[in-house]
């Protein structure tokens, strides 16, 4: 085999190990996943100081420092859907808590870039079939 040949397998195993171990510890070093019951008892004890609701996923920040996460969790999107659940769970701990929504309406940069990327790559593979190699659909 040719040098840049063996640099060139060296550096995909050296990217794929990166990428595995970046993986493996995000999952060592993630944030705790717990079960809504446990964020509810922490919120009724108030012992949150932070809580960040997207969807049915709530992120809890805790007094101690520690941040759990909570799957399955009833998705509410505003501060009113919010308040109705603490009066429904008699959860008067929650006015020194810094609350913030995902607003389900915010789009990716992606559903922007990906039509006009799409568009691109059909114009280019049209470009190279008939304009670079000189052939057209008639002959």
């Amino acid at each position: 085999m040719k040098k840049k040949t063996k640099i060139w397998i060296w550096v995909i195993i050296a990217i794929v190990a990166a990428v595995l171990i970046g993986v493996l510890l995000s999952d060592v070093f993630g944030d705790e996943e717990v079960a809504f019951t446990t964020l509810l008892k922490e919120l009724t004890a108030g012992n949150v100081k932070s809580l960040h609701l997207d969807g049915y996923v709530w992120t809890a920040e805790l007094k101690t420092g520690r941040t759990i996460v909570a799957k399955g969790a009833p998705s509410l999107y505003d501060y009113a859907g919010f308040s109705k659940f603490c009066e429904d769970y008699a959860i008067t701990t929650f006015a020194n808590i810094s609350i913030s929504f995902k607003d389900p309406n915010a789009g990716s940069i992606w559903s922007s870039l990906l039509p006009i990327i799409g568009i691109a790559v059909v114009a280019l593979v049209f470009w190279l079939t008939f304009g670079v190699i000189g052939t057209s659909i008639a002959d």
